[in-house]
């Protein structure tokens, strides 16, 4: 299992009303985390040459501790599982430096052809281009 480490420092524009990070943003700071993810693990040339994209198809978030200005926070991304059209992956959000957990998410993405507007079957040439053969799940 690859894990992928995302440094987040909270900024004021993240805080709401309350003075802690809104919930809205802990999907910003995974979505960050899932980039960073797939930039370094897939190859980005040969997805876009294909017209592919991902696209999430479901996120399950759980809420643990609120997060304040200035705090330094670690999302962490690895994979879970692959289908044979989805991939879901895992990420957690600590407060960097510390065991202590301010959300959770099991996140479900597919490859999406734009063009036949569709989500791509993940063959094993697939798997093997993107180096995924332990993650298959049969």
């Amino acid at each position: 299992m690859i894990k992928h480490y995302t440094e987040v420092r909270v900024q004021g524009f993240h805080i709401d009303v309350n003075r802690h990070v809104n919930n809205a943003r802990y999907l910003e700071f995974m979505e960050q985390g899932r980039w960073d993810y797939l930039q370094n693990h897939f190859d980005h040339e040969f997805i876009a040459a294909q017209g592919w994209n991902f696209v999430i198809v479901r996120i399950n978030i759980r809420y643990k501790r609120a997060c304040f200005l200035n705090e330094v926070l670690e999302v962490e991304t690895y994979i879970k599982d692959i289908g044979d059209r989805i991939v879901t992956m895992m990420q957690t959000i600590r407060l960097k430096g510390t065991k202590l957990i301010a959300s959770r998410a099991e996140v479900s993405w597919v490859l999406f052809d734009q063009k036949e507007e569709k989500s791509i079957l993940l063959s094993p040439e697939l798997i093997k281009r993107f180096n995924l053969q332990d993650f298959r799940v049969e």
